[in-house]
């Protein structure tokens, strides 16, 4: 039964031998797969800013409920009000 590592060494020597068809695909060695710091730090920056406008949209939301809740309270309130006052008799 053949290893890993033999059939890893055949494979390398059949890359190595002269007038191998099969090609070895490197990577540039000045290549990287990272961002640029800046470019993270930009992304870091947007998504405070972002966070920050969208927690300011969700409490002027809230505040607009709450004025409206404490509104309806008060009409509901000013009728019943009116009701004792005009039927008291």
């Amino acid at each position: 039964m053949e290893t890993r590592i033999q059939r890893y060494r055949k494979y390398r020597a059949e890359l190595i031998k002269e007038g191998s068809d099969v090609t070895l695909k490197e990577k540039p060695k000045m290549t990287t797969t990272a961002l640029p710091i800046q470019e993270v730090i930009d992304m870091v920056e947007d998504d405070k800013k972002n966070f920050a406008f969208y927690r300011q949209q969700r409490n002027e939301k809230i505040f607009k409920y709450v004025l409206l809740v404490i509104f309806l309270i008060a009409l509901i309130v000013g009728i019943i009000m009116f009701g004792i006052y005009a039927f008291r008799g």
